[in-house]
C-alpha cells in the first residue's frame, strides 16, 4: 500500500471537508426532535419570509470561514475477520513503522487544513422577470481553500488569488424559492451547477435561501428532512486533489440531512430572527483505485455532522447576519484486495463561518 494511496484517502477526507464547508455563511441547522430556542415577546401571528426589497437594492458582507482540525489518527490493522499468520503480523509492524516514517508528509498535508479565510459577499435585487418572480444575484469573492502545496502560506508568502461565485435565485411572489444557478472560477463549485437546487440550498451552505416562503409563528419549529447527492461535487474535487479520473469510480450514497429551523421572532426594525440546526445521517463514500501494486478500495464514511446557528433578515427580505458553528468527525478505511490488512484513519474538525453587513 503506497503512500500516494495514503495521500489520495486523506485527500478525499479533506475534500469532504470542504464541500461540507459553506461557500457562503448562512444559517445553521436544528434536528428535528430539538427542542425549541424560547422566543422572546412577539405577535402570535405566523410572519412569512418574503424578498420585497426594490430592484436594484444593493448590499455589501464581510465573510469568514475557519477550520480547526481537532482530531487526527491514523494506523494499520487486521482485516475484520482476518486471522494473521506471523509472516501478516511482521508486515503490519513494518507498515505502521513505515507509517511513521511518512508522518512528515502527512503532517504537511494536514497542516494545510486549518486556516482562516476572508472575503465578502455582495448581494442585488435584479429587476424581476416576465413571469414576475424575484430575482436575487449573490456574489461571493474570497481565497479558495488549499488543501495541497499552496496552503497555508506564512507571512511575507504572496496575497492568495481570490475566485468568485455567483448564485441566481428565483423566488415566486409568494415566496417560494424557484431556483438557484450556480457560476464562478473555481472549477469545484462550477460542478456545484450540476446538482438539483434542493441540493444547493438544502446542503452546500445555502440553507438561507431555503427559508423564502417559510411562514412561522414565533417560537415555531418546522422540521424537515433534506438529501444530498454529492458525488457530482467529490469526483472533481479528488481529480484536482490528485486522483486522475476518479470522477467515475466514485459512488456514495445520498447525504440526508435532518433540519428544524426555529422562528425566534421580530426584532427591531421588523428584522426577522431565525435559528436552525442538523444533524446528518450517517453517509458513505467508496472508491475503487487500481494500481500497478494491487488494487485498493477507499471506504469513507462521515460518522457525525452537526450544526447550530442563527441568522437575521432585513425587513424587506435580505440577509442581515448570520453565524454558523459545525462540528464534523470522518472515517478513512482502505483495504487492498490480495491482503489481510487494512489502513484506518479517521480525523475531526470544526467549521465556523459568519456574516455581517460591511
Amino acid at each position: 500500500m503506497t503512500f500516494k494511496v495514503l495521500s489520495l484517502g486523506l485527500a478525499l477526507l479533506l475534500g469532504a471537508a470542504w464541500a461540507q464547508s459553506p461557500a457562503i455563511p448562512a444559517l445553521p441547522l436544528a434536528p428535528v426532535t430539538a427542542a425549541p430556542v424560547p422566543a422572546p415577546p412577539a405577535p402570535a401571528s405566523a410572519v412569512a419570509l418574503r424578498l420585497s426589497a426594490l430592484p436594484g437594492t444593493a448590499l455589501e458582507y464581510a465573510t469568514s470561514v475557519e477550520l480547526k482540525l481537532s482530531e487526527f489518527e491514523i494506523k494499520f490493522v487486521a482485516r475484520p475477520g482476518a486471522e494473521l499468520s506471523a509472516a501478516d503480523s511482521a508486515r503490519l509492524t513494518e507498515l505502521n513503522r513505515a507509517l511513521s516514517a511518512q508522518q512528515a508528509g502527512v503532517g504537511q498535508l494536514l497542516g494545510n487544513f486549518a486556516q482562516s479565510l476572508g472575503g465578502k459577499q455582495f448581494l442585488k435585487v435584479l429587476p424581476s422577470d416576465a413571469q414576475g418572480n424575484s430575482v436575487l444575484l449573490s456574489t461571493v469573492v474570497a481565497p479558495p481553500l488549499r488543501l495541497g502545496a499552496g496552503a497555508g502560506a506564512g507571512v511575507g508568502a504572496p496575497p492568495p488569488e481570490t475566485r468568485s461565485l455567483q448564485l441566481v435565485q428565483l423566488s415566486a411572489p409568494d415566496g417560494r424559492p424557484l431556483g438557484l444557478k450556480v457560476q464562478g472560477t473555481d472549477p469545484a463549485p462550477g460542478e456545484a451547477a450540476a446538482l438539483s437546487a434542493d441540493a444547493l440550498t438544502g446542503g452546500l451552505g445555502q440553507s438561507n435561501l431555503s427559508l423564502y416562503g417559510l411562514s412561522l409563528a414565533p417560537g415555531e419549529t418546522r422540521g424537515s428532512t433534506q438529501t444530498v447527492d454529492l458525488s457530482a461535487l467529490l469526483g472533481p474535487l479528488a481529480e484536482a486533489l490528485g486522483g486522475q479520473n476518479l470522477g467515475a469510480q466514485i459512488a456514495a450514497q445520498p447525504l440526508t440531512l435532518n433540519v428544524a429551523t426555529t422562528f425566534l421572532g421580530l426584532g427591531s426594525g421588523g428584522v426577522l430572527r431565525y435559528q436552525q440546526r442538523f444533524v446528518a445521517s450517517p453517509w458513505t463514500l467508496s472508491l475503487d483505485l487500481p494500481g500497478q501494486d494491487g488494487a485498493s478500495r477507499i471506504t469513507m464514511q462521515v460518522d457525525n455532522w452537526s450544526a447550530q446557528g442563527g441568522l437575521s433578515y432585513r425587513a424587506d427580505g435580505l440577509p442581515q447576519t448570520g453565524d454558523s458553528a459545525q462540528t464534523v468527525a470522518l472515517s478513512l478505511t482502505v483495504d487492498r484486495a490480495d491482503g489481510p490488512l487494512q489502513l484506518q484513519a479517521r480525523l475531526g474538525f470544526s467549521v465556523v463561518v459568519s456574516s455581517a453587513p460591511r
